[in-house]
């Protein structure tokens, strides 16, 4: 669940993930109007057969461990993959965003390893403007 409680990410045995508007009520026109959830948008890429697999939120990323060993990144609003971070040897099963540094974040896999990632300031502002722009086109 996202931090205001307004989005669930679910991760689905199909290898989607699914990202759901789940506030009930909206404002429209000065009423208050009560709302189902709603699917916001699905990202694929990541493998998910045998295993639970975590995803996170991130400012505008979405990251998921997978069960080819890797970590993917897509940009929230444009449901693109937009990076993947290899070094584990087994099931990637839980991801977590460093908050108080947007461009780190840690991966736990079933190969008994933790690994923190650093993404360097020029690819992270490099792949943070392309989302943007995407979010204004």
């Amino acid at each position: 669940m996202s931090e205001d409680g307004c989005y669930l990410l679910v991760s689905l045995a199909d290898e989607r993930i699914n990202l759901w508007d789940i506030r009930q009520h909206k404002r429209l026109n000065a009423k208050v109007m009560n709302l189902p959830p709603r699917l916001v948008r699905t990202f694929k890429g990541h493998k998910r057969k045998r295993y639970i697999v975590r995803a996170c939120f991130c400012g505008l990323f979405i990251a998921s461990g997978s069960e080819d060993s890797n970590v993917h990144v897509w940009g929230k609003a444009s449901g693109r993959l937009v990076g993947v971070f290899v070094g584990h040897s087994d099931t990637v099963n839980c991801v977590s965003w460093n908050r108080a540094h947007p461009r780190m974040l840690a991966s736990g896999s079933d190969d008994r390893t933790v690994i923190r990632w650093a993404v360097n300031a020029h690819t992270y502002q490099t792949v943070l403007t392309r989302e943007l722009n995407y979010m204004i086109e």
